[in-house]
């Protein structure tokens, strides 16, 4: 199956033009590498597919049943939040519904009208599945090397940075996963694991 279609793009700044009526295809599965030299415009493709810029002509366009998720080569974290929660504050559907979980199970406490609401969200949980993803949070920070998950994002190197983007994002299961640079920072241990996974 076609997750994605690229059909004669082409893209320009000031006067270097860095592809021009390119086209291809992503199928289900498939691992692609794009390789070039700096400044060649690998991460302006990367985030034309991940929709954040658009090229100068032709059409990109995904199958409609495909979820994507895009690691940017500098991620933007908030510095505010601790690893764990920095790992919760996202779009992802199941982060989403344990949070409401929690969320509703403090107030319900306090408001029994809230047992309803309470008894939705349960549900939500156990439809996705998602009664254990911080342990599966937990477990996929680790293999990349985060273990003190209580940290503050602003206290992370630029390595520790990337690593808790690159969690967050192979937690979303998407189903196209666009990496930018993603074994800058990780040891050879990080890197095998990240092939496996």
């Amino acid at each position: 199956m076609n997750v994605l279609s690229i059909d004669r793009i082409s893209k320009s700044f000031n006067e270097k033009t860095l592809f021009e009526d390119a086209t291809f295809g992503i199928d289900q599965g498939q691992k692609i590498a794009l390789v070039g030299v700096n400044g060649c415009g690998k991460s302006t493709l990367l985030k034309m597919i991940a929709k954040i810029e658009s090229p100068d002509s032709g059409d990109i366009s995904y199958n409609k049943n495909t979820k994507g998720s895009y690691l940017p080569q500098i991620p933007e974290l908030d510095n505010s939040n601790d690893i764990l929660s920095e790992i919760f504050n996202s779009d992802n559907e199941s982060a989403v519904a344990v949070m409401k979980y929690q969320s509703l199970l403090v107030k319900s406490a306090e408001n029994p009208d809230l047992q309803d609401e309470l008894q939705s969200a349960i549900e939500k949980v156990d439809n996705l599945n998602a009664w254990d993803f911080e342990d599966k949070a937990r477990q996929v920070l680790g293999k990349l090397g985060i273990h003190d998950t209580g940290q503050q994002v602003s206290g992370l190197s630029g390595g520790q940075r990337k690593r808790v983007a690159l969690a967050k994002v192979l937690l979303e299961e998407p189903d196209l996963l666009i990496l930018d640079e993603p074994t800058n920072h990780l040891d050879l241990e990080a890197i095998e694991w990240l092939e496996n996974f």
